[in-house]
C-alpha cells in the first residue's frame, strides 16, 4: 500500500481479518516475510521508529500500573523533545493542556489516570500521541472504549487530531458508520 502525504486512511474489516497484525508490523512488534516500508524505510531496519519522530502509535488498549496525575501522563507524549533527565517546561505543559482541550478532557487534568473509565483514559492517550509530533499516526480502534464518552463525530475529531502538514494517520476499526 502506498500512500500520498498527507494522509488519513482507515483500515476496515471484520474481527479476526489482520487489521491489529498489520499495525504490529508497522511497529515493529512483529516479524514479517517480504517488505514494509514507512516513510521509505524498511520496518525492520528502523530503530526505535517512535523516537525518530517517525511513527505515533496508539494500541486498541493502553494501561499502566501505577497513579498519576492526567497532565503528568500527557505531557509524557513531549518526552523525544527531551534528554533522560531533563523536566519539561512550561510550554510543554501548555501543549499538554491544549492537547486535552483538543479532546474534550481537560477537566481531568488533576485526576488520577488510573480511576478514569476506559473511554476517558483513551482520551487521555489520544491527547498524549497528540502531542509527540509524528510523521505517521496509527491508532488501532481508537473508539474502542471511547463510545461512552465521544459522540459518532468522535471519528472525525480523530481525523484532526494532531493535523499538521506532511502528517499521515492510519485508523484502524472494524466499522465506521
Amino acid at each position: 500500500m502506498c500512500l500520498p502525504e498527507p494522509a488519513f486512511v482507515a483500515v476496515v474489516g471484520h474481527n479476526g481479518s489482520g487489521k491489529t497484525t498489520l499495525f504490529r508490523v508497522l511497529t515493529g512488534q512483529l516479524p514479517y516475510e517480504g517488505s514494509a516500508r514507512l516513510l521509505g524505510q524498511e520496518v525492520r531496519d528502523l530503530r526505535r521508529a517512535a523516537a525518530a519522530g517517525l511513527l505515533g502509535y496508539l494500541p486498541q488498549r493502553g494501561s499502566i500500573g501505577f497513579s498519576i496525575a492526567v497532565r503528568e501522563l500527557v505531557v509524557m507524549g513531549r518526552y523525544r523533545h527531551h534528554g533522560l533527565l531533563s523536566a519539561y517546561a512550561p510550554a510543554d505543559y501548555a501543549l499538554a493542556d491544549a492537547a486535552l482541550e483538543r479532546v474534550g478532557v481537560a477537566h481531568l487534568a488533576q485526576r488520577d489516570f488510573t480511576e478514569l473509565s476506559g473511554g476517558e483514559q483513551q482520551m487521555v492517550w489520544l491527547a498524549q500521541l497528540s502531542l509527540q509530533d509524528a510523521q505517521v499516526y496509527l491508532l488501532d480502534e481508537p473508539t474502542q472504549q471511547a463510545r461512552r464518552v465521544l459522540p459518532p463525530p468522535g471519528i472525525r475529531a480523530r481525523a484532526r487530531l494532531g493535523h499538521r502538514a506532511g502528517q499521515n494517520r492510519a485508523l484502524q476499526h472494524p466499522r465506521l458508520g
